[in-house]
């Protein structure tokens, strides 16, 4: 799963839901965050067992309270 770093224009500088809430989320293997992205204020991964790979941008200076917790198959972030 991509985000873009923009939707219609307006810059995407923060996530506010869980990805788990989306349907489907058990087949999100990987999350790509993009460089305009600056505060997480959930736990954005929790629960997603069958994430592999997240790639953050270099900017995020907090990750939320067990952002991984139920991320059984994380390998690189």
């Amino acid at each position: 799963m991509v985000i873009p770093a923009e939707v219609n224009v307006v810059p995407v500088t923060k996530i506010s839901f869980s990805f788990c809430s989306i349907a489907g989320c058990d087949k999100i293997t990987s999350i790509v965050l993009p460089d305009t992205i600056d505060e997480l204020k959930v736990s954005i991964c929790y629960g997603l067992k069958n994430l592999k790979s997240i790639t953050l941008p270099a900017n995020i200076t907090y990750i939320p309270p067990r952002m991984f917790s139920g991320c059984e198959s994380l390998e690189e972030i």
